[in-house]
């Protein structure tokens, strides 16, 4: 009899970042008048935005997202939270995915991840933003500084 292992959902499989102009103001900071306002942005499975992915966080791991106050190195900012979801690969042992960030109206990025799925472990291996790769187990998360600039 074949064991089934699930992998666990963790820190590994979240996604933070903030969002900034070339000149490095906070996108996300409601008390900036050129910001993204909070109440317009969502996180869709598609394209013509219809299958909005819920922004509450709780124990059934669907797609979340949440915009949270954050301070590093004396310096607040704010940054968008999102638990990282695919599909399984039945050739490895890889998960991918992709989403839509809807900031604005106007403005719609894709998010796409490859998710690592070890028997009791899972981690993003590779995160691209507008076909962008952001990080890779190529290039290496740590020299990531955690913003997107727009």
């Amino acid at each position: 009899m074949e064991v089934q292992h699930e992998s666990i959902p963790g820190p590994d499989v979240i996604i933070s970042f903030s969002i900034q102009s070339k000149e490095g103001v906070d996108l996300l900071n409601p008390d900036n008048p050129l910001s993204f306002k909070h109440e317009d942005i969502g996180l869709y499975e598609d394209i013509q935005l219809t299958k909005e992915v819920t922004r509450e966080w709780s124990s059934d791991i669907d797609g979340k997202m949440e915009i949270n106050k954050w301070e590093e190195n004396g310096k607040e900012m704010f940054k968008i939270s999102i638990l990282a979801q695919g599909e399984k690969n039945p050739d490895n042992s890889k998960k991918y995915g992709s989403c839509y960030l809807k900031l604005s109206d106007e403005v719609i990025d894709e998010i796409s991840v490859e998710i690592v799925d070890e028997m009791t472990y899972s981690y993003v291996s590779s995160f691209s933003y507008n076909g962008t790769v952001i990080f890779s187990d190529e290039n290496g998360y740590a020299d990531w500084d955690g913003v997107i600039i727009k």
